[in-house]
């Protein structure tokens, strides 16, 4: 009967156990790398995604406070005692009516959430990310699509005071009936106020939220 080497044996068994061990853990280690490197070139491209959207957030906040203030200064027209200035209001009514959005560069999220947003290892990283866009974003995209009949409504009243020629608008001769028109005044408040609102909700939420995330990712870009 022959006789069995248990230490040879043993050996055998130790070091094919080795290099699984070994083989597993550099396949983790390149996974993670490869991981590491994906995450890396991710928050790159999220870096200039968002300042592209605070760009955009401060333009959509001066043209709501111009709106606002136009809206203004056309009811100080309308309650003054001197006669209207027909392309002065004119002018004024293009700015109260003109109307924004946030045009959010969305592309890396997206391309982030399809690869999994698990690549961002660091959990209030990836909490910050998931916040701005699925519920901040959303929340100022509701608000701006409830601020397009106030827009229209105004437009609507303007009409009456203001005829199409062409290329351009011109003033009728009734411009100064527009002090007593009531309906006009309150849409124009009502537009007022949709601007100071979306002022609001840009500078008191949109604007801290996307702030606070482009520090985060450039803090662990710069790591």
């Amino acid at each position: 009967m022959k006789k069995i080497n248990y230490q040879r044996a043993i050996g055998e068994v130790f070091f094919i156990f080795l290099g699984i061990t070994l083989a597993i853990a550099f396949q983790n280690w390149n996974e993670q790398r490869q991981q590491a490197k994906l995450e890396k070139t991710v928050l790159e491209q999220l870096s200039v995604a968002l300042q592209n959207d605070l760009n955009d957030v401060n333009d959509n906040i001066g043209t709501h406070t111009r709106g606002k203030n136009s809206c203004q200064n056309i009811l100080k027209s309308l309650d003054s005692s001197e006669p209207i200035n027909g392309p002065a209001i004119l002018g004024a009514f293009n700015q109260a009516m003109d109307n924004t959005f946030l045009v959010s560069d969305i592309s890396t999220y997206e391309y982030l959430k399809s690869v999994g947003v698990h690549i961002i290892r660091e959990d209030s990283l990836r909490n910050q990310i998931t916040r701005l866009y699925d519920v901040v974003y959303e929340g100022i995209y509701g608000r701006e699509k409830n601020s397009i009949p106030l827009g229209k409504e105004v437009r609507d009243h303007a009409k009456k005071y203001y005829s199409a020629d062409a290329r351009f608008f011109i003033t009728r001769s009734n411009i100064n009936e527009a002090k007593n028109d009531d309906d006009l005044k309150f849409d124009l408040k009502n537009l007022e106020f949709t601007h100071q609102l979306m002022i609001n909700k840009y500078e008191s939420s949109v604007k801290p939220e996307l702030e606070k995330l482009i520090q985060m990712v450039n803090q662990q870009l710069n790591r």
